[in-house]
């Protein structure tokens, strides 16, 4: 069976840091505490990133953690990996163009 993706792909969608991530596609859904190092969502208040590694947990939904944008897309979002992965590679491509074009 053929890769959906390259290790170069995947890297790189592995790579976005969740924090880029909602404050490119959902700013109006976050709050910051820069003093306490944390992003909280609007509309799950038990969420918590910790902006300085990366790392989130979603306390109201017991072990829910992750690290990084694709975490979040699959345990937050409800994505499956492919979805996520292709959403990550193309709104990244697409805002490399807009920024570097």
């Amino acid at each position: 069976m053929p890769k959906l993706f390259t290790d170069e792909q995947l890297e790189q969608a592995r790579s976005i840091r969740l924090e880029d991530y909602l404050r490119l596609y959902e700013p109006s859904n976050i709050t910051v505490r820069e003093s306490c190092d944390e992003i909280r969502l609007k509309d799950h208040d038990s969420f918590v990133l910790t902006i300085s590694n990366d790392l989130f947990h979603w306390k109201s939904q017991g072990h829910c953690g992750g690290k990084g944008a694709l975490d979040y897309l699959i345990k937050v979002r409800n994505h499956d990996f492919k979805a996520a992965v292709s959403m990550l590679l193309l709104g990244w491509r697409c805002q490399s163009q807009l920024y570097y074009s």
